[in-house]
């Protein structure tokens, strides 16, 4: 079988578009985890969306495990400073080829709004 997916690439680029012509360039810091959830790891569409993503110049890894619980990819996306997480299950690859992104940074950043709200 064969695995298509879009992804927002507006997510991964500067709010502000540097001044060059043409199109804006992908920040270098930005790091995304592919991640999976439920369909027994994924293992294989995870490694083509990471390829994917390397051909369109953007950093991204996975769990090397087979079947990785959201915990771990957690865990890993921590100790390796990645704010930027996709996620990919098996019923939205097979009825929607759609993928959930969370920036983990805009996550923390409301954390802290709410405590000093507090």
């Amino acid at each position: 079988g064969a695995v298509g997916v879009s992804i927002a690439l507006e997510k991964f680029l500067p709010n502000n578009p540097s001044s060059d012509v043409g199109l804006p360039r992908i920040e270098n810091s930005i790091s995304v985890l592919v991640c999976s959830k439920g369909g027994g790891g994924l293992l294989n569409e995870r490694m083509e969306l990471v390829a994917e993503l390397w051909e369109a110049n953007i950093k991204a890894q996975f769990v090397p495990q087979e079947d990785p619980s959201l915990q771990e990819q957690y865990e890993y996306a921590s100790d390796h400073d990645i704010k930027c997480l996709v996620f990919i299950t098996e019923a939205g690859l097979s009825q929607t080829d759609l993928v959930k992104v969370l920036d983990i940074s805009m996550q923390e950043r409301r954390k802290m709004l709410k405590r000093k709200k507090l």
